[in-house]
Formats: structure tokens, sequence, C-alpha cells
């Protein structure tokens, strides 16, 4: 019995999208995944080619250079000199073009539906994070050169792969696309104060639709729940004799002692009180954990999670933690899903509007007294602070007036402009950064500070 419990515990916490809740009822083995609707043309197969070209332009680069020179883009390699960073770029020139074809065109990633599946995807998923470090040492290289817009749309292009990756619909290809927006945003914070009004302009643009295409977290959980049911069919045969299982260790206390006992050694001196509380105990949990009711449980945990991510992370309540004491093993990483998946829709949402806000200084020379100013001329409404029923914010440094204080008129000009959300604890601290380590109760604001020298 325990090799049975312990594959059902396997089974419960493998990842796992959603389900119309008339279909939660079904059987299990009378439901079927909905299938993914592919494009034709699929721009995925190009992003296979852009690899496979990568890794036979590395081989070629190995046998021409000496054995000490890199021969991979990687921002690891941030430190290279010019020369060598310019000579691996045109090295990998092909790459990026298949790379910019693909981010242009339509992909969808396969569904990741088996173990196989997941195990191919583990590699190919380390594939977009180095097309994103690609595109970031790129990015260094056209800064270096005085071509901030390059730079800047180097980073949105980073948005765009993770967005194609997190269309396969897993948590683990989730972290995969805040993963590659986290190195596009890098780059993209650099680029800002370099460049021009209109390059300002095209690069917000370029990087609101890069925003708008990122899969949420509930895309994301309804994938999640496609495949925890295709791993729960799977492995339906192992739940055959928990009935059996139940009824002996129900019946028969020497063989329910010998049984828990290879679970808690102290079960063996148990008075007979409390052993029968302890079996009780267990055959509660074990009903749990029957097809049906692991099932059916399965669609009600998903269904409510996938309620609340589709709200602001402000707005959402707590779920519940299932009966199932396996599938209550997923509470934790779902709840850490959400604040990161805000984390990175409130450093997105700053960085558009630092966007808008350098266009207007560089076309105005001051900055906006409020981030109101941008609407409509800059951006078509304030990004919303996932983090609370409101905007962003700003606060002006070092804001002159050429009126008395106390006339109340707003600034006329400011050496700087801070644009924050007030990050997860919901406290405004005026926009004191937070840094990149984000937990729940972390105090700080998710800020970015625009100056002039």
């Amino acid at each position: 019995m325990g090799d049975r419990l312990a594959i059902i515990a396997l089974m419960a916490v493998l990842p796992g999208l959603a389900l119309p809740q008339e279909e939660a009822g079904q059987p299990l083995q009378a439901w079927e995944p909905p299938a993914a609707e592919m494009p034709d043309p699929n721009a995925w197969e190009i992003y296979q080619f852009a690899f496979e070209l990568e890794e036979q332009i590395q081989q070629r680069l190995a046998e021409e250079l000496p054995k000490s020179a890199p021969t991979s883009l990687d921002m690891s390699e941030a430190a290279l000199e010019p020369e060598m960073l310019a000579r691996l770029l045109d090295a990998y020139a092909p790459v990026f073009s298949a790379l910019e074809a693909a981010i242009a065109g339509e992909a969808q990633a396969p569904q990741l539906l088996t173990q196989e599946d997941f195990a191919q995807a583990f590699a190919e998923f380390a594939n977009y994070r180095q097309a994103c470090r690609m595109f970031a040492s790129r990015s260094v290289y056209h800064l270096r050169r005085d071509d901030a817009l390059s730079a800047a749309l180097d980073g949105v292009a980073c948005l765009q792969i993770g967005a194609d990756v997190g269309t396969s619909g897993s948590l683990i290809a989730g972290l995969v696309q805040l993963a590659c927006s986290t190195i596009g945003e890098a780059r993209l914070r650099e680029a800002i104060p370099n460049l021009g009004a209109q390059e300002a302009r095209i690069a917000a643009n370029a990087m609101r639709q890069a925003i708008s295409e990122l899969p949420g977290l509930e895309q994301t959980l309804r994938g999640e729940e496609i495949v925890s049911r295709v791993m729960m069919r799977e492995q339906s045969p192992q739940f055959e004799g928990m009935e059996e299982a139940i009824q002996q260790l129900h019946n028969d206390p020497d063989y329910a002692r010998e049984m828990l006992a290879q679970e808690d050694p102290a079960v063996a001196e148990m008075d007979g009180a409390a052993l029968r509380a302890l079996v009780e105990e267990k055959i509660t949990q074990m009903e749990a954990l029957t097809p049906e009711q692991a099932w059916a449980e399965l669609g009600r945990f998903h269904a409510a999670w996938q309620a609340e991510a589709a709200k602001p992370f402000w707005a959402r309540q707590p779920v519940e933690a299932p009966a199932n004491v396996l599938l209550a093993t997923l509470l934790p990483s779902f709840e850490r899903a959400g604040l990161l998946y805000a984390s990175s829709e409130a450093r997105l949402r700053v960085d558009l509007a630092a966007l808008a806000a350098w266009a207007f200084f560089a076309e105005t020379g001051t900055y906006p007294a409020s981030l109101d100013a941008l609407v409509p001329g800059y951006l078509p409404e304030l990004p919303r602070d996932p983090f609370a029923d409101a905007p962003l914010q700003s606060v002006a440094l070092g804001a002159t007036t050429r009126a008395h204080p106390a006339g109340g008129q707003e600034p006329v000009a400011a050496r700087g402009l801070t644009i924050y959300s007030v990050g997860p604890d919901g406290d405004n601290d005026g926009g004191v950064d937070i840094g990149h380590v984000i937990e729940p109760e972390s105090d700080g604001d998710i800020s970015l500070t625009l100056a002039v020298e």
C-alpha cells in the first residue's frame, strides 16, 4: 500500500489546463484534453530552426577560435571586448534573422501533456532563455554604439520570446516567460535615458504591444489543469484496490499498525485508542484520493484559482486548500506564481510609463508634474498598478515652480521623476525601490527613477 500511495502522491503533484465546469464531472477515462489550435504556418518551427542554426555556428566557432575564446553570445559575457562582441554578433547574424522572423510570426508552443513532453521541453526552454541572452548581448553592443532605439527594441524582443514560450500553458513555461521578461526588461531600462523623443515613442508602442501579448496567470493555470488531468488519467490504474486497502485498514488493527509504522515507527507503541484515531485520519485522507473524489476536487481547486487569477493581484482572495492533502501541496506554488506574475507586470508597466515620460521630457525639456499629463498624447491610458486599485504613481524630484508655494500651483520643472507601483505589501513608500527579491511582505515599491545628469 505504501508504494501505491507514493505513486498517487507523485501523480497529484505533477504539473498540470482549464476546463469548462461541466466537463469536470466526467469520469477520468471518458475525458479527452482539448486540442490546442495551431496556426498555419506555426512560427514555433522557425524557433527550432534558429536553435539548430545557433548550435551549428557555435560548433564552427569552437573549431576556428582559440580554446580560451568565447563561442556563444550570453549576458554572462557582457564584459566582452567590443571587437570580440562584434565578431560574435556578425557570426550569429543568421540566428538573429531567424529569431526575428519567428517573433514576427504567430507562434503556438506544443502542449505539455506527458512526462516525455516535459523532458523534451526542459532542454528547449534553455534555448529560449539563451535566445534572450543573445538579444541582451546585442542590446549592450547597440548601446555602446549610441543606438539606443535598437538596444531598447532588443529588450522588447525578449518579452516577445517570453510571450511565445508561455503559449504552451504550464507553470514551468510561465516561469521561463517571466525569466525572458526579466532579461529584456533590464536591457530596456538601461536604454531609456539614451533615447530621443521619437525613439521613446517607438519603443513605448512596441512595448505596449508586447505586454498585451504576454499570457497572464489565468491562461497559464488553464493549461496547468489540462496537464494535471492528463497525468491523473494516466495514473488512474494505480487507484485500483483503494477501497480494499481502506477496508483492510479499518478491519485489521494488526495490519494497520504494521503499515502505518512504516511511515512512523512510533505507531508500533501506540495504544489501541490512539491507533484507531490515526487509522480514521488516514482513511479520511485515502478516501479523498479515490479517482472520483480527486477528479472533482481538482476541478473545484482550479476553478477557484482561475477565478482569482483573472482579477488584479490586489483584488484576489485566498483560495482554500483542497481537502485532498496531496492536491493541497499545489497551493504554495500557485501562490508564489501569483506574486511573480504580478511583480513582473508591475515592472513592465512602470517601464512603459517611463518610456512615455522620457518622450515627454525629450520633447518639452521637463518631466510631467503627474503621469496624467501623459494621456492621451503619449499613452492611451495610464498603466494600472497590479498591487493597488489605482494607476501607477510618480514623484517629481527637485521640482521647482515660478509661483509662490502658497498659490498651490503645480511644479513646472523637475530634475527627475520616480514612477512606481506600491508593491506587494500595498503600502505607498514614495517610490523607494524594493529591489529584485520580492516576497509578499517585502517593504518598498517597484520603481524606476528617471533623472538628468
